[in-house]
């Protein structure tokens, strides 16, 4: 399994990881700078959302991401996780 947190993460970025828990998303941390849920990446140093497969989307930020991954209508809980 990769790691969720780093030590680098910034104060923000753990809030919007616990944000997207607590709403019911499981989230994959491709990478340091990537979040995933459901096909859905959002690359939170430069705010960067996209879809798979490889569309880079107009709108930007946080908010943006959670409002697109409402949007797209589920939620994937895994137990345990």
């Amino acid at each position: 399994m990769r790691a969720l947190f780093y030590p680098s993460d910034p104060t923000r970025l753990k809030v919007w990881i616990k944000k997207l828990q607590d709403e019911g998303f499981y989230v994959d941390r491709c990478n340091i700078h990537q979040l995933k849920c459901l096909d859905v990446s959002f690359y939170w140093n430069r705010g960067t959302i996209v879809c798979d497969p490889h569309h880079t989307q107009q709108e930007k930020g946080f908010e943006a991401f959670l409002v697109m991954l409402h949007q797209r209508g589920g939620r994937t809980i895994k137990i345990g996780m």
